[in-house]
């Protein structure tokens, strides 16, 4: 808890004696020293609120790839050969596990605050771009660069061609922190 506490330190061995023994021909004792204790005031400071992690220049290179005809959602981030899929960067402010979700693009209308699926109701109301998941995975972060190679395979299939956005929503021991967007586009 936060405040000011007086703590005192006394320095005894393991007879409890503070310094050496005092012998009197009949008795053995303590010989207390000042030396042996010292008085100290302690400040504690207010325990500091966690902040959430916070994710900046998320970037894919390049924006436009071809997904890998196999293996995992996300490996190393190689720079000597071309590779399928795209590098995948950001920076992180805390150590945080990411949760990065591959969204395509729909049609949809606008009710109220929402970009909701078209019906016959909502026909006249305005048209909006709805995201509709296609699948995630997740990467742990450390604090600054980021960095791998997303390989165009989600649930252990291809993307198809097509538009496509990344959004990455940091996770860390304060909570979820906000989301974050980069749009990329898959090629056969």
């Amino acid at each position: 808890m936060a405040g000011s506490y007086t703590v005192t330190l006394t320095v005894t061995d393991q007879a409890g004696c503070s310094s050496a023994f005092v012998f009197t021909g009949q008795t053995a004792s303590c010989k207390g020293s000042a030396g042996a204790s010292v008085t100290h005031t302690l400040t504690v400071p207010p325990v500091l609120s966690f902040i959430v992690d916070r994710i900046t220049s998320l970037k894919m290179s390049p924006s436009t790839i071809v997904a890998a005809a196999r293996g995992p959602s996300v490996v190393a981030a190689a720079t000597k050969r071309r590779k399928p899929g795209a590098v995948v960067s950001y920076v992180g402010t805390q150590p945080a596990t990411t949760t990065f979700t591959v969204q395509r693009p729909a049609a949809g209308r606008v009710r109220g605050r929402s970009c909701v699926k078209p019906t016959r109701h909502n026909l006249r109301h305005r048209r909006c771009t709805r995201w509709l998941s296609v699948g995630s995975f997740s990467h742990a972060d450390v604090v600054g660069l980021n960095r791998f190679r997303f390989t165009g395979r989600i649930r252990g299939r291809k993307l198809k061609a097509g538009r496509y956005r990344l959004r990455a929503i940091p996770h860390g021991i304060a909570g979820a922190g906000p989301a974050v967007f980069t749009r990329f586009r898959v090629k056969l």
